[in-house]
């Protein structure tokens, strides 16, 4: 009997072959989390803070202890991740198998040899509904402040507001490159819309040259990088008549008041067409007749538009003294009146009546 037990308890461990290599992978997968969670976050934040492009707005002393900071990190935390994994054993995952079974059917002493012998049949039967157990990968007795979170955020906003073409102007600080980065010319610009149209900021190094659409009124910004002179900008778009500073002025802002040009001369210069989105002016019609109740309430139905939304209105009342009849008692004038102002109800979301 011992030995027919043990061919058939082979025979069913045999059927858990593919449910015990899946959670052995998940076994590594967790451990690799658990182990390894501060180096992908670090490595993250740097690429976030690279891609937001940091390194431009800060002195290049600031750059270089961040990046000696960011590589010590980066390189202690993988050490530390490697130095502490393990790589799961089949008895571990054969253990964490047999956990998410009923009875723990899987693995049996001597002392109960009996009664596996007893209740082999319906062993079997809940060995073979063994199901491959999932990674626990979340990590908070490890990360009890969520750090793994923070850095998630910050490289979605990166990804968002930022350009992962940004990254490359770290090379210009690298040894040796210091005088490239003083003299090297570098431009970087930016389009920053109305708030009231709800568009989003242009970066104008991500914009492909040739014809760009921005609306009426955009606040275009302009850094030249390197000598004085080697690069200098060109725009006919802000119809400036008063004090335009000197082509090659390293820091510009202007506000876009017509369609025209825009360009940047010099090395790695580039230009664009700029066609302006016009801001159509709101309108307000009647959409029904003038009513007034006994008491002197007045109901005037009215619909307002945009192209970019209505955010607020008014009604404003004024006293026409000229179409006042003066007879019967009106020839005096009389008191001035301050007009009256009634803000207009705006619906809360659009397409709401």
């Amino acid at each position: 009997m011992a030995s027919f037990s043990q061919h058939d308890r082979r025979g069913h461990l045999k059927t858990l072959n593919r449910p015990l290599r899946l959670t052995r992978l998940g076994l590594v997968a967790e451990r690799v989390v658990a182990r390894f969670w501060p180096f992908f976050s670090v490595c993250l934040l740097v690429l976030a803070l690279l891609m937001l492009g940091i390194q431009d707005l800060v002195a290049i002393e600031a750059v270089w202890i961040s990046a000696v900071l960011g590589a010590v990190a980066i390189v202690a935390s993988f050490v530390w991740g490697v130095w502490n994994f393990r790589m799961p054993t089949r008895a571990e995952a054969l253990d964490r198998l047999e956990m998410s079974l009923h009875c723990r059917p899987i693995q049996d002493d001597a002392a109960a040899a009996a009664v596996w012998r007893a209740h082999q049949a319906r062993m079997a039967e809940k060995t073979s509904q063994a199901k491959a157990v999932g990674a626990k990968l979340d990590t908070p007795k490890r990360d009890p402040y969520a750090l793994r979170y923070a850095a998630i955020l910050v490289f979605a906003l990166a990804v968002m507001f930022g350009s992962i073409w940004r990254v490359s102007s770290v090379a210009d600080m690298a040894p040796g490159a210091g005088d490239g980065l003083v003299t090297g010319p570098v431009c970087d610009g930016w389009v920053y819309p109305p708030r009231y149209t709800g568009e989003p900021t242009l970066y104008l190094n991500d914009q492909p040259e040739g014809e760009m659409t921005v609306p009426l009124g955009s606040l275009i910004t302009v850094r030249l990088y390197g000598e004085v002179g080697a690069l200098t900008l060109a725009e006919t778009v802000s119809a400036r008549t008063g004090e335009v500073p000197p082509a090659s002025e390293p820091a510009q802002d202007f506000v876009v008041r017509q369609a025209g040009s825009l360009e940047i001369a010099g090395p790695g210069g580039r230009s664009w067409t700029v066609a302006v989105q016009p801001d159509a002016g709101p309108s307000v019609e009647r959409v029904g007749d003038l009513e007034v109740t006994a008491l002197g309430e007045v109901t005037l139905p009215f619909q307002a538009e945009d192209d970019y939304g209505v955010e607020a209105g008014e009604a404003r009342f004024s006293l026409d003294l000229a179409a006042v009849d003066r007879r019967f008692g009106l020839e005096i004038s009389p008191d001035e009146r301050p007009d009256l102002v009634v803000a207009l109800p705006i619906p809360r979301f659009p397409g709401a009546p």
